[in-house]
């Protein structure tokens, strides 16, 4: 009977390998020399493709470019070591190409550890500078020199992990620079700690290369350049943790209908209504002895925020216990006396949260009404979006010939000054200039006065003033 390579007979006697574990070998041979390094330029490609978009976005982070640049070199660096380059460039071209790169990471690890230390810009840029110039220096150098290897044993024993030790070195300094000036401060904690991390990771690959060249000296049989995906991991998250925060924002940021339209309006007319709560210093210092601060005046006027939108109210602006809104012309034509309807439905609902405060608040028990002051004007404001830093924020600026946003807020000066008129009841103030005086005029039932003051810089203001009052369903409501 013929014996193959296949035989139990070849394996125990002469040590040849059988084809099932020759394939396995081979396999194994083609990952380790060729297909993994394209793997790891793929990985690290895109690394670098995500770290420059994201430097795109954000000019004034420093940390974003130089991860970027490092990402580039590493991705080179795999594909210049992959066994089918060595190949088809020849010994010559090869290591010329591989000093080159090698040099060219040794300042993309120093301009990178010293990136997010937050080092000096001026530094950072001449690092940035460095990395084309040393890849043309030492390129040029093997050429001449006609290298073998020889300065790539060198640089891969001696630069490169002194490289990524000194990397760590920066990042330990920052943190504790940090932990000395900045104790105490929230935002600064985290820091340390990813700061911390950085360096351990750091001084871990500089002393793997070092383990690792003592053991393998062909720079191609090493692995230890793996682990640098694991800083750049690290910053990609922060920037996965930005992107989650600004569409949390987007999510929860009111961006009204006309914000959403291209091209953006000219203008938006309506009718403009400026409101704030009335002795709202009571909820917010009964929030502060609660430690909730500001809470109780946010959820009140979360409320009432929802009652206007519902009617179909536009929110331009909130700040404090104030609200600015705007009724378009569009819904107004349907029904004129909306935003008045609307004030007085508000009205109805701070009776009812006024009850609930003072059963659920002991230091509110005493709380019977409240109420709010409210000016209203016809005029246009133009949707706009600003941008803020890197982020573009919807805002609203007043159009046509009439500063209705400065009106209602002079109007509203007017309720706390000596011109205001008496009024024979008691409740929400509404304050109305003389754009809505006829519409006001028209609606039956309440009692309206003529209100005249000066504004500042000497110019007068006029309207008519009346008092929202819904006691009857309050009481009905008790």
């Amino acid at each position: 009977k013929m014996r193959t390579i296949d035989s139990d007979w070849f394996v125990p006697t002469m040590g040849f390998f059988t084809s099932k574990t020759s394939d396995q070998q081979i396999r194994w041979a083609a990952f380790a020399n060729d297909t993994r390094y394209y793997v790891m330029f793929a990985v690290f490609f895109l690394f670098g493709l995500i770290f420059r978009y994201a430097a795109m976005i954000k000019e004034t982070n420093v940390e974003y470019p130089a991860a970027s640049a490092f990402s580039f070199v590493l991705a080179f660096s795999q594909f210049i070591v992959a066994d089918s380059t060595f190949r088809l460039l020849g010994a010559t071209a090869y290591y010329s190409l591989l000093n080159a790169t090698l040099a060219a990471e040794v300042f993309a690890v120093l301009g990178f550890g010293l990136a997010f230390s937050r080092g000096r810009s001026t530094i950072l840029k001449s690092f940035n500078i460095l990395i084309p110039i040393s890849f043309l220096i030492i390129f040029t150098a093997s050429r001449i020199f006609n290298d073998d290897g020889a300065i790539t044993e060198w640089i891969i024993k001696y630069l490169t992990p002194m490289s990524y030790a000194a990397a760590g070195v920066f990042c330990f300094l920052q943190y504790a620079s940090l932990k000395i000036n900045a104790e105490g401060m929230s935002f600064s904690s985290k820091r340390r700690s990813l700061l911390v991390s950085m360096s351990l990771i750091f001084v871990f690959i500089a002393i793997s290369f070092i383990v690792e060249s003592l053991q393998a000296q062909a720079v191609e049989s090493h692995w230890v350049r793996i682990l640098s995906v694991i800083p750049l991991y690290i910053l990609t998250t922060s920037i996965a943790a930005a992107v989650r925060k600004n569409y949390r924002i987007i999510e929860t940021t009111s961006i009204s209908s006309f914000h959403k339209l291209s091209p953006l309006p000219e203008s938006v007319n309506g009718v403009i209504i400026n409101l704030d709560l009335k002795s709202s210093e009571k909820l917010f210092r009964s929030g502060a002895q609660e430690e909730v601060g500001g809470t109780i005046v946010s959820t009140v006027l979360s409320q009432i925020w929802a009652r206007f939108v519902a009617s179909g109210a536009t929110v331009m602006q909130s700040s404090g216990d104030d609200l600015l809104l705007i009724y378009p012309e569009s819904l107004l034509r349907e029904n004129p006396k909306v935003w008045f309807e609307t004030l007085q439905s508000v009205h109805e609902e701070l009776q009812l949260i006024a009850h609930q405060l003072a059963d659920s608040q002991p230091d509110l028990a005493t709380l019977r009404h409240l109420e709010f002051r409210a000016a209203a004007s016809r005029g246009a404001v133009r949707p706009l979006w600003r941008m803020i830093g890197a982020t573009r924020v919807p805002t609203w600026v007043e159009a046509g010939n009439k500063n209705v946003f400065v009106d209602t807020s002079r109007l509203l000066d007017l309720e706390r000054s000596t011109a205001m008129p008496r009024l024979k009841k008691s409740g929400s103030i509404l304050i109305a200039d003389e754009s809505l005086e006829s519409e006001l005029k028209k609606i039956e039932g309440i009692e309206t006065k003529a209100i005249q003051g000066e504004g500042k810089h000497g110019r007068n203001y006029q309207g008519l003033v009346t008092v929202i009052d819904t006691w009857s369903s309050a009481n009905q409501a008790e």
